[in-house]
């Protein structure tokens, strides 16, 4: 997508399939709702995921949460974190932790 828009005498068109560019800017938006929602379980993102698999229906907001979970599983996983979950941010403060963002 950079090359395109910088070169775009040579591009004419350019697109874009992979919802995970602009993540930085995506997350940092997510995180404290994600913060609030493991809140209500403890902060324990094992017994919010646990939660979330034994309701019978979810919420589109409680969607949300579990691949904003997802996402941190993916991109910085903690392999003694339940499921790999391991948060970018502080848990209290929601500020950005510079080394697990640079994952």
């Amino acid at each position: 997508m950079v090359h395109a828009l910088l070169h775009s005498d040579f591009w004419s068109a350019a697109a874009c399939h992979s919802g995970d560019m602009g993540w930085d800017l995506f997350a940092v938006a997510e995180m404290p709702r994600v913060l609030r929602a493991l809140a209500k379980e403890g902060g324990s993102p094992q017994r919010w995921l646990d939660a979330f698999f034994g309701k019978r229906k979810v919420k589109d907001d409680d969607v949300h949460i579990l691949m904003m979970l997802c996402m941190c599983a993916t991109y910085d996983p903690d392999p003694a974190a339940y499921l790999g979950v391991r948060l970018p941010v502080d848990p209290e403060t929601c500020e950005a932790l510079p080394e697990r963002w640079a994952n």
